[in-house]
């Protein structure tokens, strides 16, 4: 950028060139603060002498970065001494190609954390349902290797793209937003595992409460190699492989009141 700290317009040409990498630059992840790397930078980029520039036989041009990718092209062509060497047609055309490889890069650097809404029991919940559960439902898990989550909850809605949200998962968090740090109720009445993978126990809600799961329940824990969001694979039935009917095993509790408060993790 030609002067980026004194050039407003420059400046955000380049800040929006930088945003629309969505994480596809090598060093910079798409969650980082944009606007204090680059005017951090600025502030240090020291000017190329010309003794520099003769070191490697180059020149120094100034480029319009406000044009668009066209007009930068025919601009580099320009001071390359190569503008015509190449019709619009061909120009265009290979644009085209580099669009096209970029569109398919894929993320090297982190992106943004996701965010979630959970239904967090209360400590007195989460007592009472360690007891409701039982010894045979525990045993069970200790022997096929399925730890015990330390904490329990109903996820609400896991948004994995908080920065670009489909509109369904928008419309959902507009819903939840205002529902933070309120109580709600729900109830219990079974376990569910599936062979060495998972155990949940489906849930049922008391009031309304917005919920992406189409079976919400409380996973009571995760074997080795397995993931949390199995839980829904395994009650639903999406994945016979992972979760085939001779591995589902279930018990019938008394039917149990628990309270919980909704949270936003960020």
């Amino acid at each position: 950028c030609s002067d980026p700290v004194k050039g407003s317009h420059y400046r955000e040409v380049c800040l929006t060139n930088l945003r629309n990498r969505a994480g596809r630059h090598r060093s910079i992840a798409s969650n980082a603060p944009i606007e204090k790397i680059f005017d951090d930078s600025a502030k240090k980029a020291q000017a190329v002498t010309n003794g520099e520039l003769g070191e490697y036989g180059a020149d120094l041009f100034d480029i319009d970065v406000t044009l668009d990718r066209y007009g930068m092209v025919n601009e580099i062509l320009r001071v390359l001494g190569r503008d015509k060497d190449f019709t619009e047609e061909q120009i265009r055309d290979a644009m085209q190609k580099v669009a096209d490889i970029e569109k398919d890069i894929k993320p090297v650097a982190n992106g943004p954390k996701p965010r979630m809404f959970q239904l967090q029991l209360s400590e007195e919940s989460t007592k009472n349902l360690r007891d409701a559960v039982g010894f045979e439902t525990w045993d069970y898990m200790s022997e096929n290797g399925i730890k015990p989550n330390d904490r329990f909850h109903v996820t609400l809605l896991y948004n994995a793209l908080p920065n670009n949200p489909d509109d369904a998962t928008a419309e959902l968090e507009r819903q939840l937003y205002p529902l933070a740090d309120q109580g709600f109720s729900l109830e219990v009445s079974s376990v569910v595992c599936s062979g060495a993978r998972v155990c949940a126990m489906p849930v049922k809600f008391q009031e309304h409460i917005p919920c992406r799961n189409e079976h919400p329940h409380i996973t009571l824990g995760v074997g080795p190699g397995a993931t949390p969001r199995e839980s829904n694979d395994m009650l639903s039935g999406a994945d016979p492989e992972k979760h085939p009917r001779s591995q589902i095993h279930e018990w019938t509790l008394e039917r149990l009141e628990l309270d919980g408060v909704v949270r936003v993790i960020n």
